[in-house]
């Protein structure tokens, strides 16, 4: 029995050690990959804002930029430059007005200019316009103001302080230079630059110079954990902004090669975070692309930011060890107090095996009140009972010697009998062992699932309470308290008390809500509270009645959750989205300029087409009147000239003229800007967009098939419509010419199809590289030279079938050839396009 005492306290101690040990790793593990995925998605949040918020910048000017090459493009006659010895002065001229309206409505830039090539000129055609002064005015400046170090001997491309001329030419597309010191201004700018190439001729270079202090600054004030810097690498990787390194320096080599692991891991994501070491520190490096290719870095040490998981695992092990010790105190305490009246019996019984009834069982033993206590008296009225017997056969003994031998039978009896209550008492003491033990371990679960009900309440920053009514206080849990600003488990906490935190503006609905419920009605409501520490929280309020055995509300319950965070993010949200459409309108507005001058291009290049088609058709007449005045002449000259001879040729005259005017009119409707909506016939607009085209369509012997299976009618506006038929059969055209098909055929097949007019117009001149099928809609992507196509038909064509008349257009490659799909629903669109 002195081994129960050791068996009840090892027991204890076991399972509080595995307890401790399982929760504080758990604790541990759980709460460290919760800090952990903060951090991370934190640091990929601030990289992405910051990013988006340069590439924003950046978009902007290269859009102003492409703008202005489209226009200096568009104005540039390259048939007049070569006649005309003074066109460049004169072109210039008529840029420069287009160039000082950017200067003047462009307050984020420090210049804008056009450099026309020397190389075409033998000298420096450039206009300039900068912010000289710095007060944020960009004025025309002289491009050449020493004459004793001529501008044009600085254009070779060897000379790293014109790279933002030669970069652009030499990559074919426009660019963003790296920061450089512009002495010119004083200022260290970052430049985007844009080649003009017409007819496989360098025109000149575009751009616009940005100040880069502006994003220097910003990169130098990034912070994050209190630690930490910012920079900034070009798309190979060279460092453009850092505190430390110098510009040119490239992430693969510095720091002896160590960090080239880390950029084959970010080349192959948009955005990240990479874990790395550095001189024996653990680090930390997020980092986002920029639109135009860069990348914004954020690094910082892991030491730092880790601190709180190291502070809470101290915390964790502290708790584990306070929690053993405090068990081992304990089962010392349960074990003597459950062992010792056992061990005591058993003892007063081994003495009366013995024959000993002199010991005494102690006194405070006898006096407990419980099961044990029972046990003990019941061992002590067994000693008195055989004493007693045995002393009254001690006094029989004398006259009754034949009684002997009942004596002894009663002895071994009562010795049988006694081994058999101690083994019986040992069995007890075996139960009582293993019942303690299942009562230990329900009591252990137990506390494990309050203990996770409470971490899950802190996670979730949700309490619960309950309100008794007809006492009026209030049960608050631990994490209620938490959110109150109060100590756990206050006393004398009354509904006035709960009242008086809540936010002014929000006490009355509350109020009301109570009032509500107390009818008979569950609720939820959001308000704000002020804390007993002063802080404003954001409260998701939820309770329901509790009714006595009358039915009537003796109080309430419910839980009570912190939505402060949640609110602060949906107010960020908010902002953010807020922010997203201002700069989608800025967006849209950049598009529609750009559109504009898309349409202006377009309208452009048709009408020159058209000139063409008018003076091929005015051709044939011009020919006829000439006749008929060579006849009247001659007629005159030789006496054959009469009245009716008159009258017949100014008859013929006028139905030429009628005929000429006529063409005019049909070319000036295709050109006629759209007004109403109306019902019109796709096969009427077929046969008009062929007349304009019928003169170059005969020249060229090319043979039209129409299968108009179903004239349809359909709603929208019929010069557009017919404008894109233009584009789609001169397209067609154009290809047939050039490939110099042999039996030239251009198909239309118009149908019905589910209450859509279906178009179907192909030739056989070839067909499209699969290559470029997605490109053939974007703005200025022509196969054509740049004499015969601009690049803007096709995109304006399904602009005006897509977005005007809600419809779809579409090619794909056919046997020999391609074919143009349009699709467009009878009844058009709902509202103006």
């Amino acid at each position: 029995m002195k081994k129960i005492s050791s068996k009840i306290i090892f027991v204890i101690m076991t399972c509080s050690f595995i307890i401790s040990l399982g929760l504080g790793s758990t604790s541990t593990f759980q709460s460290s990959k919760i800090i952990k995925k903060e951090i991370h998605d934190k640091l990929v949040f601030m990289s992405q804002s910051y990013a988006n918020e340069f590439s924003h910048i950046f978009k902007s000017i290269e859009g102003r930029t492409e703008t202005l090459s489209a226009t200096t493009f568009a104005m540039f006659d390259m048939k007049n430059f070569k006649k005309d010895k003074n066109y460049i002065k004169n072109y210039q001229k008529t840029i420069e007005p287009i160039i000082d309206k950017v200067a003047r409505t462009s307050d984020d830039i420090q210049a804008v200019y056009f450099t026309i090539n020397p190389e075409l000129t033998g000298e420096v055609y450039e206009i300039w316009y900068a912010d000289k002064d710095g007060n944020g005015t960009l004025e025309k400046l002289d491009p050449d103001p020493d004459p004793d170090d001529p501008y044009i001997d600085w254009f070779y491309p060897d000379n790293k302080e014109m790279h933002w001329y030669y970069a652009p030419i030499q990559k074919g597309r426009g660019v963003w230079s790296e920061p450089y010191e512009e002495t010119d201004i004083n200022k260290e700018i970052i430049s985007y630059t844009e080649p003009i190439v017409k007819d496989g001729v360098l025109i000149g270079v575009v751009g616009m110079d940005m100040d880069i202090a502006t994003i220097k600054n910003t990169i130098e004030n990034m912070k994050s954990y209190d630690t930490g810097y910012a920079f900034l690498l070009n798309e190979h990787y060279d460092l453009l902004i850092h505190p430390s390194f110098i510009n040119g320096d490239n992430l693969k080599t510095i720091e002896n090669g160590n960090l080239k692991s880390i950029v084959e891991e970010i080349n192959q994501h948009h955005s990240g975070v990479v874990a790395y070491q550095l001189k024996g520190k653990d680090k930390l490096m997020s980092y986002a692309r920029l639109s135009n290719g860069w990348m914004l870095v954020f690094t910082l040490s892991i030491g730092k930011i880790f601190e709180p998981i190291k502070n809470l695992t101290f915390i964790i092990l502290v708790l584990m060890v306070l929690g053993i010790m405090l068990s081992i105190i304990i089962a010392i305490i349960f074990s003597n107090r459950f062992s010792n009246p056992l061990t005591c019996a058993v003892e007063q019984l081994k003495y009366m095996e013995l024959g000993d009834f002199t010991k005494k069982i102690p006194e405070k033993l006898l006096n407990r009140e419980d099961d044990l206590g029972t046990f003990i008296k019941s061992v002590n009225a067994m000693q008195h009972v055989i004493k007693d017997l045995m002393e009254k056969v001690k006094d029989e003994s004398k006259p009754a010697k034949n009684s002997i031998n009942f004596l002894v039978d009663i002895t071994e009896q009562t010795q049988t009998a006694t081994s058999q209550v101690a083994t019986a008492i040992e069995q007890i003491v075996i139960n009582t062992e293993n019942e303690a033990q299942n009562k230990k371990f329900m009591e252990e679960a137990l506390e494990k699932t309050n203990e996770r009900l409470l971490e899950a309440q802190r996670l979730g920053h949700i309490g619960n309470w309950e309100w008794d009514i007809v006492n009026d206080k209030f049960w608050l849990s631990e994490e209620m308290c938490h959110i109150m600003g109060l100590k756990p488990k206050p006393l004398d906490f009354t509904l006035e008390m709960f009242l008086k935190s809540i936010h002014i503006e929000d006490q009355e609905i509350v109020q009301k809500t109570i009032a509500d419920t107390l009818k008979g009605k569950g609720y939820s409501i959001e308000f704000r509270l002020i804390d007993f520490n002063g802080q404003e929280k954001w409260i998701y309020h939820r309770g329901d009645v509790i009714y006595d055995e009358e039915n009537n509300p003796a109080g309430l319950f419910g839980i009570s959750q912190d939505i402060t965070e949640k609110k602060k993010a949906l107010n960020e949200l908010k902002k953010m989205n807020d922010n997203l459409k201002e700069m989608v309108k800025k967006e849209v507005q950049e598009s529609r300029k750009k559109d504009a001058v898309m349409i202006y291009q377009a309208r452009h290049a048709r009408m020159g087409q058209m000139i063409g088609n008018i003076a091929h058709q005015w051709k044939q007449p011009l020919n006829s009147l000439n006749l008929i005045l060579s006849n009247l002449k001659d007629a005159y000259i030789y006496d054959e000239f009469s009245k009716e001879y008159l009258d017949s040729s100014i008859y013929r005259s006028k139905k030429i003229l009628n005929q000429m005017s006529q063409t005019i009119d049909d070319f000036r409707c295709f050109f006629k800007p759209r007004k109403a909506k109306e019902k019109f016939s796709i096969g009427n607009t077929i046969e008009f967009a062929l007349e304009l085209l019928e003169e170059s369509i005969k020249r060229n012997h090319i043979e039209i098939k129409m299968q108009l299976l179903e004239d349809v009618m359909i709603y929208g506006y019929s010069n557009e419509f017919s404008q894109v038929l233009f584009n789609v059969l001169n397209n067609g055209k154009d290809a047939l010419i050039e490939r110099k098909i042999k039996n030239k055929e251009i198909n239309i097949k118009v149908y019905s199809e589910k209450n859509r007019a279906v178009v179907e117009i192909s030739n056989n001149g070839g067909c499209i590289d699969e290559k470029i099928m997605n490109k053939i809609f974007n703005p200025y992507f022509t196969t054509k030279s740049e004499e015969k196509g601009t690049g803007i038909g096709l995109y304006m064509s399904k602009m005006i079938i897509e977005e005007h008349m809600n419809g779809r257009i579409c090619f794909q490659n056919i046997k020999e050839g391609i074919c143009c799909k349009m699709i467009i629903p009878n009844n058009g669109v709902n509202k103006d396009g």
